[in-house]
């Protein structure tokens, strides 16, 4: 279904440039926990969009955890 993959595309796409974005915003933040915990909330989203991309195109494969685009973000919130 080709509109189908073109929400998931857009879905994956707005997941990946919200992850960037937090990196980026926490990369900009002084040495110290904040910016620790700020790191690590990161890297578990990433970890959590490979996870979504497979969810998406590869969903034969199967996924550890659920995985969304609104569970992502709320890892990048908290």
């Amino acid at each position: 279904d080709k509109d189908r993959d073109v929400r998931w595309a857009w879905q994956a796409q707005t997941a990946q440039d919200k992850v960037d974005k937090a990196r980026k915003t926490a990369s900009a933040l002084p040495n110290g926990p904040a910016r620790d915990a700020a790191m690590d909330r990161i890297q578990r989203a990433r970890w959590m969009l490979e996870e979504y991309y497979v969810s998406i195109w590869a969903q034969e494969l199967g996924t550890a955890t659920p995985v969304s685009l609104q569970r992502i973000e709320k890892v990048l919130e908290a």
